[in-house]
């Protein structure tokens, strides 16, 4: 029977990966909403930027919720591999030996 192995560093990089996307694209999504309007003088230029900014906007924070629901996700993975691993090698222990 083949050896089943985990890479517990590979996946909590990962899980840490994804919540750092997640808080980049937020940061990203506010930095573009905190712009005043003010900011661009002409009209037609003004509405086609609050228009892009509201799609680009909604579009980063169903990513960054995507992201960061996936990285909660995969702690929940981790932590029941983990759990899977302990009770394993507490049942493999011969009798007397638990600790």
């Amino acid at each position: 029977m083949p050896d089943v192995s985990v890479d517990y560093a590979a996946l909590e990089n990962t899980r840490r990966t994804l919540g750092d996307i997640g808080d980049v694209l937020s940061s990203s999504t506010n930095a573009v909403s905190d712009v005043p309007s003010s900011a661009v003088a002409q009209a037609v230029l003004r509405d086609r930027l609050q228009n892009m900014s509201g799609f680009w906007g909604n579009s980063l924070r169903r990513l960054s919720s995507f992201a960061s629901d996936a990285g909660k996700g995969l702690e929940g993975i981790v932590t029941a591999f983990q759990d899977f691993d302990a009770d394993l090698a507490a049942g493999m222990e011969p009798e007397g030996e638990h600790s």
